[in-house]
């Protein structure tokens, strides 16, 4: 769990624990912990409708998307968004920056392996841990869409746990959550 409650203050920042006196993070980013793992987050006022706005906002600062690193992370995030979102972002959901490293060709022999391989899943060297999956994916769906990129959808759903595979571009618009690797203070 972030270690106190979430308040929302212009801009978008969020503040999620009080500075720690061994690891620090850079502005705009706070300090916090995702789980038991110290991490540094930045929440810019954005919605984004495609993974790549937002990893670009992220990397403005020179951040990356949240990327959790075992479901226990990622539900301890929900959690505290569930308390501090506005109820009308609830059905929505944020991107995660974890995306499949290969494309699925529709028509071709391998697609459907391709679309539900967890194996080929990414955030930059580090691959998505099999377990933050939702049940039944990624790949769910028999269609056209090659969903490369990650969500956490719905946030008010209590009866969602883990992450959908989702179309990278042009879907519903996902909240932005920038994370950053804290830095040790100087004593």
């Amino acid at each position: 769990m972030w270690v106190i409650n979430m308040a929302w203050v212009p801009l978008g920042v969020c503040i999620i624990a009080e500075a720690s006196a061994t690891l620090g993070c850079s502005d705009p980013f706070k300090f916090g912990y995702m789980g038991q793992r110290p991490t540094c987050i930045y929440v810019p006022s954005l919605i984004a409708r495609s993974q790549t706005a937002a990893k670009e906002n992220c990397e403005k600062f020179n951040g990356y998307l949240l990327r959790p690193q075992s479901l226990s992370e990622l539900e301890s995030v929900v959690e505290q968004l569930r308390v501090a979102w506005p109820a009308w972002l609830g059905k929505s959901g944020f991107w995660v920056g974890y995306e499949r490293n290969q494309t699925a060709a529709e028509g071709s022999q391998d697609y459907q392996n391709i679309r539900r391989n967890k194996d080929l899943f990414f955030g930059g060297e580090t691959a998505m841990p099999h377990e933050m999956w939702r049940e039944s994916q990624p790949g769910d769906l028999s269609d056209f869409r090659d969903e490369m990129c990650v969500a956490r959808k719905k946030i008010n759903d209590v009866t969602i746990q883990g992450v959908d595979d989702y179309r990278c571009e042009g879907g519903l618009g996902h909240a932005t959550f920038c994370e950053q690797s804290p830095v040790a203070n100087p004593s």
